[in-house]
């Protein structure tokens, strides 16, 4: 019983940080607890090996069936969130107790991002694949984000005219989203 109402309370939180601003330049292609809470963005490799925070450590070169794939061609900032299977593994890693802490702290601090992007005028789209092909002006970033040791709560920052960048919603300030979106490459 106590899983269902997390689970729902999880889902509603998610569903309640989708944006309104979404839909322009985002497509889909047819057919101990403290240790999963989002680390700064300068840290070293997870529990995985990968380096969270790293675009390279999502980078891939796969050629995934296009149904997977969710197409990125605007400025906006991304927002991931936990599958199921993350959820669960989360679950099990740390028992419910302190996964109801993690979940509630990171969609907090989420939704505190979610508000600043808002604030800024940048758009918001909620990850919806297992891929995410960025493309910009002169180049395209295929990244697998639902990969073992990926984010669970992340937040991917895109301008067509830059590479994207992780960070986590913990470590985004006003300061770094005008520098990201607002100065030239």
């Amino acid at each position: 019983m106590k899983r269902n109402v997390l689970t729902f309370a999880i889902a509603l939180a998610f569903l309640a940080s989708c944006s309104r601003k979404t839909g322009q330049g985002v497509d889909t292609l047819a057919s101990d607890s403290a240790s999963t809470l989002p680390d700064s963005a300068t840290s070293a490799k997870n529990k995985d090996g990968i380096d969270a925070w790293n675009l390279e450590s999502y980078l891939t070169k796969a050629s995934p069936d296009t149904a997977t794939i969710q197409l990125v061609t605007s400025d906006c900032a991304v927002l991931i969130y936990p599958t199921d299977d993350q959820l669960d593994e989360l679950t099990r890693e740390n028992g419910e107790e302190n996964f109801a802490t993690i979940a509630d702290d990171s969609n907090y601090y989420q939704s505190v991002a979610i508000d600043l992007l808002d604030s800024a005028n940048v758009k918001t789209v909620t990850a919806s694949r297992h891929y995410l092909k960025f493309t910009g002006k002169n180049d395209f970033w295929l990244l697998d984000i639902w990969k073992k040791g990926a984010v669970t709560w992340g937040i991917i920052l895109f301008s067509t005219a830059k590479q994207p960048e992780v960070i986590s919603a913990i470590d985004l300030t006003k300061e770094h989203v005008e520098q990201y979106f607002h100065q030239k490459p």
